[in-house]
């Protein structure tokens, strides 16, 4: 009688749980690092019930908020929220909280979110004062602001009448690293400076209690290399134009049939860009090389429009920040100026040693810098930094594609005889293949690695477009079936524009690539485990379509005199699903086992008597006892052997 009364209460209160938790909305980590969700909500689909619900199981404070920073729908009818973090009512820099519901009604969820910020939200000094400390770190004899030729240029770009370069100091918590511990970030002023000389725009970030520079960014998002190339890159192209009604200079390259238009000028070696002028043509036949190289002008205008036109009818995007925003070119910048960069408001290109780099791919890439900037910002330093380069070579390489055609594209960045980067074998260059690999960049040498460390990213993009074999630096062999680039190029495009934050870092773009191809073609699909096997081939994470276990923690036996001849052990698991198989049926059979002291294996094996979810932990206790009562230490390793779990790091 007592025994069915027991059992009699347990189901009323499960009953009760259950009923419960139908109301409440569930989240679930789907990830090890606990960055990325699943939502299981019944009732609500209200984003800001949805994001509270997100901030007490990520255990945030109640200093800590969310502030909606835009709503886009997609293709797919997909609702993306993109929310900054807020402490006290102050932006922390690069945490980004990213919602997203589906049509289907499924609801997800990622970002890098900060906890445990320890500074005071009080800056004890002026946004004034700290402004002087960082001009008087930079030093500039002249600022963009005091040029009023480039306070129009802005105004005439952003088509603002009030826009200026001068910078407005934001309030922020900030860390150089961008790590997820709040005790490591301090109160900033973050100022966005553009000068004239060598810190053409550096981010500073300036100590808002002491006055201490904290660290800076370079604002310059540019192409490193050393080289010479071909004086001519693209043969003859169609292009579009626009007429003067000067009698012998009757063209000037502007296009305004695209977005806001591409303009393309000429800055005839100068540096200063108030002074430049346009290209002119009497017959808008444009066989102009000479010994000032002028052709090239001809490869930037028409490698903008193909890129404007690929981002447009390939991804759906009107120009770099999908607002239709003026497209703008510089080149002839400086005298042998072997660079190219995008500014955050326009591109610049150099002569190099003769040969411009003036290339469609080196085109294509300087203005993706602008896509990502206005999508996921990612930061230009380390992780983050070398994934804002790799977007940029892969799309400098879509574009490519796209513009000439199969038979006349490559997978080189740049042409000839200035090669900037291989995407198909990044080793030939001196660049790494595989994560943490040979040619890996570990230190703050060009911005953390940005340029170097991205070509990690770029054998993804390769291998996923065109496939391919072999082993990574750890030995680890690898086989890829290409998906083609279309396919490839829409993946990596979704991640950038949907799924990743400002610090998001290698293992982001993966779970965010792996998330999109879902999205796109389907969770079981051959495109979702073509990305999970390229990522493997670049040394991060399984190669499979797999249920993945996680041997959590163990619940051991604890007394301040001693242990008995009867202890119980018990041992907590969770569930995730890379691609596919999303719920573990009940009734599944799962073998887990502990030794100790290296001493024979026990194993048994326990069964689900309900579903279990993506994301959910279970916990287990091992059948009878273990006798712990003799004096010594007992080592201790348990270890879950499901067969259909492909992922082994986290068996044990």
């Amino acid at each position: 009688m007592k025994r069915f009364y027991l059992a009699s209460f347990a189901s009323i209160l499960f009953i009760s749980v259950f009923a419960q938790s139908e109301n409440k909305i569930k989240v679930q980590s789907i990830d090890a690092n606990e960055n990325w969700y699943q939502i299981k909500s019944i009732e609500s689909k209200d984003p800001s019930k949805i994001t509270e619900a997100i901030s007490e199981y990520s255990k945030l404070g109640a200093e800590d908020q969310f502030e909606l920073v835009r709503m886009e729908e997609d293709a797919i009818r997909t609702q993306h929220y993109r929310y900054q973090q807020m402490h006290s009512g102050v932006k922390i820099e690069g945490a980004q909280l990213l919602l997203h519901i589906g049509a289907n009604g499924k609801i997800k969820a990622n970002g890098r979110l900060v906890k445990g910020i320890q500074s005071t939200s009080q800056n004890q000094l002026s946004e004034a004062n700290a402004l002087n400390k960082a001009l008087d770190f930079i030093g500039a004899d002249q600022y963009f602001w005091e040029d009023p030729e480039m306070e129009t240029l802005i105004k005439r770009i952003k088509n603002d009448p009030d826009a200026t370069y001068f910078p407005n100091g934001d309030l922020v918590f900030a860390e150089e690293r961008y790590s997820q511990d709040g005790s490591k970030y301090g109160l900033n002023w973050k100022f966005d400076i553009y000068a004239k000389g060598e810190k053409m725009r550096m981010i500073v970030f300036v100590d808002a209690l002491n006055g201490q520079i904290s660290f800076t960014q370079s604002g310059i998002q540019h192409n490193e290399s050393n080289g010479v190339a071909n004086t001519r890159y693209h043969y003859e192209q169609d292009i579009i134009t626009d007429s003067t009604g000067i009698l012998n200079q009757g063209f000037i390259l502007h296009d305004s049939s695209r977005g806001g238009g591409i303009y393309t000028y000429n800055l005839e070696e100068a540096e200063e860009y108030g002074g430049a002028v346009d290209f002119t043509d009497d017959d808008n036949y444009w066989d102009n090389a000479n010994d000032e190289i002028d052709e090239a002008a001809g490869d930037t205008h028409w490698g903008m429009e193909m890129t404007y036109d690929y981002f447009l009818n390939e991804h759906g995007r009107n120009s770099f920040d999908n607002q239709g925003t003026q497209m703008v070119s510089y080149i002839h910048y400086g005298i042998n100026y072997f660079n190219a960069f995008w500014n955050g408001s326009f591109m610049t290109f150099g002569d190099g040693a003769n040969n411009p780099l003036t290339s469609i791919d080196v085109v294509g890439h300087e203005f993706s810098h602008g896509v990502t900037g206005n999508s996921a910002g990612l930061i230009y330093s380390y992780e983050s930094g070398a994934l804002n380069e790799s977007f940029s070579d892969i799309f400098g390489t879509t574009i490519e594609f796209y513009g000439l055609g199969v038979d006349s594209a490559d997978w080189m960045i740049g042409r000839a005889n200035f090669t900037l980067r291989s995407m198909s074998d990044p080793n030939s260059v001196n660049d790494p293949d595989t994560y943490l690999g040979s040619h890996w960049v570990d230190g703050e040498e060009d911005n953390g690695g940005v340029h170097t460390n991205s070509s990690v990213q770029n054998k993804w993009f390769y291998l996923l477009s065109e496939g391919g074999s072999g082993s990574t630096d750890f030995g680890e062999d690898y086989v890829v079936e290409g998906v083609g680039m279309t396919k490839a190029g829409a993946i990596a495009y979704r991640n950038l524009s949907v799924y990743l934050t400002p610090s998001s870092q290698f293992a982001d773009a993966r779970m965010g690539s792996v998330q999109s191809a879902e999205d796109l073609y389907g969770a079981c699909s051959d495109e979702v485990l073509q990305t999970l096997k390229a990522w493997h081939a670049v040394g991060i994470g399984a190669p499979f379509i797999s249920k993945d276990i996680d041997m959590k923690e163990a619940e051991l036996p604890v007394s301040s005199c001693y242990l008995s001849d009867s202890e119980s052990i018990t041992v907590t698991l969770k569930y995730y699903h890379l691609g596919c198989g999303e719920t573990l049926a009940s009734g599944t059979v799962i073998p887990i086992g502990y030794s100790v002291n290296d001493g024979l294996a026990v194993f048994e094996e326990m069964t689900l008597t309900e579903d279990l979810q993506d994301g959910e932990e279970f916990t287990y206790t091992f059948d009878g006892s273990i006798d712990l009562s003799a004096f010594g230490s007992y080592n201790f390793d348990f270890f879950v052997a499901f067969g259909e779990d492909l992922v082994s790091f986290n068996d044990t």
